[in-house]
Parts: C-alpha cells; sequence; structure tokens
C-alpha cells in the first residue's frame, strides 16, 4: 500500500514539475522525489523480500528437494563417497538448523548485516572519457535545462535531451563529410549553445577539435589551420559576417583544400533515414589516449605552440575540478568566458 502511494506521489510531482526549469519550484520538486523514490525503493524491495519467504512463514506449502545433488552423489566412485558422506535423510533437520544454521548466522552474518544494509555514499566515479561523461549525463539529465541564452531579444533554452541529439546531428555531418578518427577540425565561434554541441559532435567521430579564441585574427587562423593539419574549420554566423574572405586567406596560405562550414549547415535537419546512416559509421568507442582537444598559445608570429589535450585528460580534470558534485542538480554556472576556454 505505502509502494503503490509512493508512486502515485513520485508521478504526480512529475507531472507538475515545469518542463521549462522552474528555479526554485523545480529544486523543491526534485528533492521531494528524491525522498519519495527512497520510500518507493525501500517498500519495493520489502514486498519482494516477504513475496519471496511467504511460502516458508506463512503458506507452509514449501518442498525440500535434493535430487540434483542426489544424482551428484551417485557419481562419485564408491570408494570416494566415505570421503565424503552425504545422507540427507538420515540427518535431524530441526537440530541442523536450530544448533548449526543459526548458531553459524548468530556467528558470522548477524555482526555485520547492520553495517552490509546501511546505506553507503556514492562512489565517485570517473569517466574514462569526454563522451562517456556526455552520454551518461545528457541521459540521466534528459529533461532538465542544460543551456539558456538570449539571442536578439529572443530567449532560447536547451535541455540536455536537446543537447545530445544536436550534437549527434553534428556528428552525422562531419561523417558524412568524411571526417575520421585521427583527423582535425578547428572550432572559431562566439560563446554559442552550438559551440559545445559542435565540439561533441566532432569528438563522437573519433576527429580532434581545435578551439581557438574568438578574438583571433584571420593570420592566427590560418597559422593554426596549418600548424595543427585541419581538414575543415566550422564558423559561427558572426565569423563569417566578420571575416567574409576566409576562403581566400587560406587559398594563399596554401591551405585551399580546408573545407569551411557553418553551424547553418552543421545543423540543418536532414532526412532522418540519411541521418541514421550516417550516425551508423560512428565509432562504437574512443581510446582514453586519443586526443580530444588541440589548443594553440598563440600564433601571430612564428609558429604556434600546441598543447594536446586527450580524453583521459579531460576526464581527470573534470573530476579534479569538482566532479564528485555533479549529482547536485541545484548549482549553475554562468559561461561568461571566450568559448575555447570553457
Amino acid at each position: 500500500m505505502v509502494n503503490a502511494a509512493a508512486k502515485k506521489v513520485s508521478s504526480l510531482l512529475e507531472r507538475v514539475r515545469p518542463s521549462w526549469g522552474g528555479g526554485r519550484v523545480t529544486d523543491v520538486i526534485d528533492r521531494a522525489k528524491e525522498r519519495v523514490a527512497r520510500v518507493e525503493e525501500i517498500t519495493r524491495e520489502t514486498r519482494e523480500a516477504f513475496d519471496m519467504f511467504r511460502p516458508f512463514m506463512v503458506e507452509n506449502s514449501y518442498i525440500f528437494r535434493a535430487d540434483n545433488v542426489r544424482s551428484l552423489f551417485a557419481r562419485i566412485p564408491a570408494e570416494e563417497q566415505a570421503l565424503l558422506p552425504w545422507h540427507p535423510e538420515k540427518y535431524d533437520w530441526y537440530d541442523y538448523w536450530m544448533h548449526i544454521h543459526f548458531a553459524g548466522l548468530k556467528k558470522w552474518v548477524f555482526p555485520t548485516l547492520e553495517e552490509d544494509m546501511r546505506q553507503k555514499p556514492k562512489r565517485v566515479y570517473t569517466y574514462r572519457d569526454l563522451l562517456e561523461l556526455f552520454e551518461t549525463s545528457t541521459k540521466r539529465h534528459a529533461t532538465r535545462v542544460a543551456m539558456r541564452i538570449e539571442r536578439d531579444g529572443v530567449k532560447e533554452q536547451y535541455t540536455y535531451a536537446d543537447v545530445r541529439e544536436l550534437a549527434n546531428r553534428a556528428a552525422a555531418f562531419f561523417i558524412s563529410r568524411a571526417v575520421r578518427g585521427g583527423e582535425r577540425v578547428l572550432l572559431w565561434s562566439h560563446n554559442a549553445p552550438e559551440w559545445g554541441m559542435t565540439y561533441f559532435g566532432i569528438l563522437k567521430t573519433g576527429a580532434t577539435c581545435i578551439p581557438v579564441d574568438p578574438q583571433s585574427t584571420p593570420e592566427e587562423i590560418v597559422n593554426f589551420v596549418g600548424s595543427g593539419n585541419a581538414t575543415g574549420i566550422v564558423l559561427s554566423a558572426e565569423m563569417l559576417e566578420k571575416h567574409p574572405d576566409m576562403a581566400a586567406r587560406l587559398a594563399e596560405g596554401g591551405l585551399g583544400a580546408t573545407r569551411i562550414w557553418t553551424y547553418a549547415e552543421v545543423f540543418a535537419l536532414t532526412d532522418e533515414r540519411i541521418e541514421t546512416e550516417a550516425l551508423a559509421l560512428l565509432p562504437q568507442k574512443i581510446q582514453v589516449q586519443s586526443v580530444a582537444s588541440l589548443i594553440f598559445t598563440s600564433g601571430t608570429t612564428g609558429r604556434p605552440k600546441g598543447v594536446m589535450l586527450s580524453h583521459r585528460a579531460h576526464a581527470h580534470g573534470f573530476d579534479a575540478f569538482g566532479g564528485h558534485r555533479h549529482d547536485d542538480s541545484r548549482r549553475r554556472a554562468l559561461c561568461a568566458a571566450a568559448a575555447s576556454h570553457v
């Protein structure tokens, strides 16, 4: 009865929870849901335990059988059977349960039972790579708001499920453009939700992302592309409008083969079948030592210095930064830095 009530309360809380985030209201509802979920879990486990032991405690309809053990014992050579005498029909089972079995439980099990059953804090989990972190978080918090932004007076928001879907769309775009593992794609953009979606879309192909400061000059970009062996560049609309001659500059630098894409192209809605076929080409697993990000320090003059960060390095950095608190849904972050520093 308590379990059924808990389920109804949980369903009610889910219906009244604002889908748009809701601030403090959402936090209160989420905390209440956690407590209700705990009650539901305990009562469910209790009911299952009663269902399991009811035949032995209430109905007295139990039947003890030893057919398989008897068959196994019969297959033992006669001279060896004497080494392991087993004659259940001769046992005084009442004496066994009362003076051997329960005595053993009292000595070896009961002293540690309370400690074993006590709820323990969750172990801090270290993700093996960025994509595992991304997939786990976007699925676990699918309905929560991941990002909000106001552009041209219009407020936009994206849930974790939205971010995952759009990152997959970006990955399908890149894989259909022959971007594969080991290749590098430069990301040059002002801060925007599409930045993160594009970044993870690139990683899903197994490729490396080269995030650059939005204040970088065209000369620096040409230098970064050459030094990083980038096969393509993703530009935001603002960057393309600000530097419409980027393709010509790349050609002047001997990098005319470098492809240029915009967010509008990357996130264009395509036929579902085509996108599904493209996603099927994505690698199933990314090596933790493979490079996720190639970050350049400067590049106005001379050859820029690049720092390669692997998936493992990013995952460890997340853990060191405070990954053990990622379950706290009440935390918020204001992103006001350059995109390459996020």
